[in-house]
């Protein structure tokens, strides 16, 4: 495999746990907004 494309891979699936890391906070926090009373 080519090194560069081997960085890019490894970049890039960095990047993609970290949006997704984020995103699932952003849902959670919408959804803690949205459903108050469903708090355990």
């Amino acid at each position: 495999m080519d090194v560069a494309l081997r960085n890019f891979a490894i970049f890039y699936y960095l990047c993609w746990a970290k949006v997704s890391f984020v995103f699932r906070k952003i849902n959670l926090f919408w959804y803690k907004i949205r459903f108050p009373k469903m708090k355990s």
